[in-house]
């Protein structure tokens, strides 16, 4: 993921967080490696889950647009341009997953790219795909921290009753790591 960020069209300074959240894997030592400029790494040392990661990014991002992906995905060669042009015009967004190219279990057939909309309630941005404006977070406050999975889904939600729509970022892709 660090290698595929490093390679995208720079159209606005960023800064990227790296979240180490007590790995055991030499994370800050691979992430320091690829030379990505803007990196910064972040301690999260308590090995909580997702919602507690993002959070803790959230607090340390010094910036006014957020993006999330994860270490074990890979984001589409224009995904940071076409993400933070998305802020622009919408204050949540997420872009499509491709679930099939970085997964080599078999399975059944799925479609290639995907936005997830598993709970047929409304689209919802999965969290190694999303993007919002802080002052989403102003309004409706952090991820919830006691879900082990699906965090991002509750945000949706909150933001939906909030009144806050969420628009798909169509060539935004990421190739996610099933798993």
């Amino acid at each position: 993921q660090l290698r595929a960020l490093a390679g995208q069209r720079r159209i606005y300074e960023v800064e990227v967080l790296v979240v180490d959240n007590a790995s055991t894997d030499a994370t800050t030592e691979i992430a320091r490696a690829v030379g990505l400029p803007g990196l910064r790494i972040v301690s999260c040392t308590d090995g909580r889950g997702p919602g507690h990661v993002r959070n803790h990014g959230i607090r340390e991002a010094c910036g006014d647009v957020l993006l999330f992906c994860d270490a074990d995905d890979v984001v589409s060669d224009d995904w940071l341009a076409l993400m933070v042009c998305a802020a622009e015009r919408f204050p949540l967004f997420g872009g499509p997953i491709d679930v099939t190219s970085l997964d080599s279990l078999p399975g059944p057939e799925r479609p290639s790219l995907a936005l997830p909309h598993d709970l047929d309630w409304r689209p919802w941005g999965i969290g190694c795909n999303l993007g919002m404006r802080r002052d989403v977070v102003d309004r409706i406050g952090l991820f919830h921290e006691g879900y082990a999975c699906a965090g991002d889904v509750e945000f949706r939600w909150r933001a939906a009753r909030a009144g806050i729509p969420f628009d798909l970022v169509e060539g935004a892709v990421v190739r996610y790591r099933p798993g």
